[in-house]
């Protein structure tokens, strides 16, 4: 009985977030955070919203991050004469 619990402890606490932060391409603290959050907010439903939320909340925040870096690239490259 103790080592199932350990296992299931191992598996729970440190497989299963290495696993989803390796498919999300999130830190395994990330995904800890995510599904502890989604399990207080919204129970087994949370959870399961939680990590398909926070990898497309991942993409808008990069993406807002890096779109004025590639506006100026972009705006500082001027056409030659031709």
């Amino acid at each position: 009985m103790a080592l199932y619990l350990i296992v299931q402890q191992l598996e729970n606490n440190v497989l299963v977030p290495w696993l989803m932060s390796k498919s999300l391409d999130l830190s395994p603290f990330y995904v800890l955070v995510m599904t502890t959050v989604g399990a207080t907010l919204g129970g087994v439903v949370g959870i399961l919203i939680a990590l398909p939320a926070a990898a497309i909340l991942r993409i808008f925040v990069q993406d807002a991050i890096d779109k004025p870096a590639r506006f100026r690239a972009v705006k500082a490259v001027k056409p030659s004469k031709a």
